[in-house]
């Protein structure tokens, strides 16, 4: 993980949090999104060739993509954040929707493309919430909404944690550890932009548990993490 020593305070970070026996699974997690769906004609069939578009609404960085034979277009890698998703094809007229999607997210979206002659016109933006219908991981996600309101007895983000089912939670003068279900706090990983901050020293397993309980960020640093509370 890079950044700009002096802008530390204005770089957000993704975050998540593993719990459970990581060892030989670390490849398997990410702290990316992913968009994927199909694009139809007003009739239902497969529109091949519709040119996808996501752009972040806070970066301005695109990611594209192309539907193929069966309309099924995958956009992978999206740091997490609010995409506007504009689906364009040759004498169709364009449709634009606006998404959020969460860190380790995976979401089905599918548009319905209407033929058009004109070429320019006013296109409707048009915002919605999805929701994740299909998971393989059992996880909270930590918004940035969260973060910043709800309160808390000092900085270190981690603590924010708790939200998650299952999760206890130790903290006093000597200790300050988390762990899910029957785990320890050996068990325990984390994630930054996936890097692992494991710790195989200390009891707590990962930076900011045990005797580093200082926080490895500040919280204003932290855009949103992830919990997840099973070993697959």
């Amino acid at each position: 993980m890079s950044y700009e020593r002096g802008r530390v305070f204005r770089q957000f970070f993704t975050i998540a949090l593993i719990m459970g026996l990581v060892a030989g699974a670390a490849m398997a997690q990410t702290t990316t999104a992913t968009i994927r769906g199909t694009v139809n004609d007003e009739s239902g069939n497969p529109f091949p060739t519709a040119e996808i578009t996501a752009t972040n609404s806070a970066t301005g960085f695109t990611y594209r993509a192309v539907a193929g034979s069966t309309g099924a277009f995958t956009l992978s890698g999206l740091t997490p954040g609010t995409y506007r998703i504009d689906v364009v094809a040759p004498s169709y007229r364009g449709t634009t929707r606006e998404v959020t999607v969460l860190v380790g997210q995976s979401l089905d979206m599918n548009f319905r493309l209407q033929p058009d002659m004109v070429l320019m016109e006013q296109i409707t933006v048009v915002g919605s919430t999805p929701i994740e219908m299909q998971a393989t991981a059992i996880a909270t996600n930590v918004t940035r909404q969260q973060i910043e309101n709800l309160p808390q007895n000092n900085r270190n983000f981690m603590n924010f944690a708790t939200l998650a089912p299952g999760l206890r939670y130790q903290d006093n003068e000597f200790s300050k550890t988390f762990a899910a279900g029957a785990q320890s706090a050996n068990a325990v990983n984390v994630f930054i932009d996936g890097v692992s901050f494991k710790n195989d020293v200390l009891v707590g397993g990962v930076i900011g548990q045990d005797s580093s309980r200082g926080n490895p960020f500040p919280q204003n640093a932290v855009q949103e993490f992830r919990v997840l509370t099973q070993n697959y």
